[in-house]
């Protein structure tokens, strides 16, 4: 309706910007199209690599604990061996002030 209480000049000027709004909102529609696709790619992957991610971190918890426990037993044989030589020492250092003049 509009068209018809245009001037032949605004028509003109009118199809060409329709045209030019339908060219880019077309391009606009395949860039989402081309988004679309690459989003339903990724998404079925998302599942498999989350639960790989949770059994590696699983792992990881597991070795961490392991190795947080062989410590603290490492630490507590150092304990122990530090106060055996705290005792020996003043043995040792009697032994060699008596017989190694």
């Amino acid at each position: 309706m509009s068209l018809l209480l245009c001037s032949c000049k605004e028509k003109d000027a009118l199809l060409k910007e329709k045209n030019d709004l339908q060219i880019a909102i077309n391009q606009v529609k395949a860039e989402l199209d081309t988004y679309q696709v690459k989003i339903n790619n990724v998404t079925p992957n998302l599942p498999a690599a989350a639960a790989t991610l949770e059994v590696q971190l699983k792992a990881s918890e597991k070795a961490n604990t392991e190795l947080t426990q062989a410590v603290s037993e490492l630490n507590s044989k150092s304990t122990r061996l530090q106060d055996a030589v705290k005792t020996l020492r003043p043995k040792v250092e009697a032994y060699k002030a008596k017989y190694l003049r």
